[in-house]
């Protein structure tokens, strides 16, 4: 046992940092968002020398009552019970049938016999970005976007030691989760602001989780995502 007295677990209702430390706190701010902007803008510049990120297509992706990996991993994350389970499955494949059938042509330009996980990334993104802003997803920043993110997602050393099953599933998980955010932020829209809000806080996680960046500092264009100097 120590000698000293362990100190109590703190709050966390107090500021990180004192007043004389705010402006270096500020500083440091402004350096990481700095850093995410060259990030980004480095990536959309990035030409084709990088592969499409394609993923050879699931056998279950030809039946829309075999659900593929993606669809199985989502839905055994649901908190409910095993009726809850399958309910978002069902979900969840139909979520993924129609970014098959009405998204992923149009986005990619005809039908092909892999998946784009790049587009479907960007996509995701997208919709996610959209759902925060209460707007449609930008399609004419879907190029760039997938740009950026086939370059830092080929960099890193996590995509490099994914198998195909599991480059599928993660496939499949960036499609229909970004037609479901999309398609629930329609629904919001008549739903009244409760609901919004409901599908703004979800958008925020995803977009967080995956760039790491609170989306109020996001934007997207035909150059792609940008990372704003102020708030938005």
């Amino acid at each position: 046992m120590p000698d000293t007295p362990i100190p109590q677990t703190p709050t966390f209702d107090n500021p990180v940092v004192d007043t004389t430390l705010q402006p270096l706190a500020r500083e440091m701010s402004q350096l990481v968002q700095s850093a995410m902007a060259r990030t980004l803008r480095d990536a959309a510049a990035v030409d084709t020398q990088i592969p499409r990120l394609r993923t050879p297509r699931a056998k279950q992706a030809a039946s829309a009552s075999a659900p593929g990996p993606g669809v199985l991993a989502l839905a055994a994350l649901n908190p409910g019970d095993a009726a809850a389970r399958r309910e978002a499955q069902a979900l969840y494949g139909r979520c993924l049938q129609h970014y098959r059938r009405h998204v992923q042509a149009q986005l990619e330009g005809g039908v092909h016999t892999q998946d784009d996980l790049g587009i479907a990334a960007a996509f995701f993104v997208l919709a996610n970005l959209g759902a925060c802003q209460d707007r449609e997803p930008d399609v004419a920043a879907l190029p760039a976007v997938e740009r950026q993110l086939r370059s830092l997602l080929a960099q890193t050393t996590a995509w490099r030691q994914l198998g195909s099953a599991e480059r599928q599933s993660l496939f499949e998980q960036f499609a229909l989760l970004g037609v479901l955010v999309n398609e629930s932020r329609v629904a919001s829209q008549q739903q009244g602001p409760a609901a919004k809000s409901h599908v703004q806080r979800a958008a925020r996680g995803y977009l967080q989780q995956l760039l790491g960046l609170s989306p109020d500092r996001l934007s997207a264009s035909t150059q792609g995502l940008t990372v704003l100097d102020k708030l938005h």
